[in-house]
């Protein structure tokens, strides 16, 4: 059963969310389906579909212990829709 989640991460500052935005991009995480993310500044949005809980884990601890994340947290699919943006990216698997 697929499971979507929506999170919130947050970067130290703007330049940091910029140039590791690649490191917490979901295709290079196999066990993510599919995800639509937003970046505004040092915040990425991002609405995350995953198989099980524990796919979701996974991709949560690699964003928790990061040293350049701030803040981690889950909000609402509403919330994310309504996060301002500088661009949308999406992908369908």
């Amino acid at each position: 059963m697929t499971q979507q989640d929506p999170i919130r991460i947050q970067f130290r500052n703007d330049l940091g969310a910029h140039s590791l935005a690649q490191t917490f991009e979901p295709y290079s995480y196999d066990y993510v389906e599919g995800y639509s993310t937003k970046r505004e500044g040092a915040t990425h949005f991002l609405l995350l579909r995953v198989a099980n809980e524990s796919d979701f884990a996974l991709f949560a601890s690699a964003c928790r212990f990061h040293p350049a994340v701030v803040d981690f947290r889950a909000i609402t699919e509403e919330e994310f829709w309504r996060a301002p943006e500088n661009s949308v990216k999406r992908m369908v698997v």
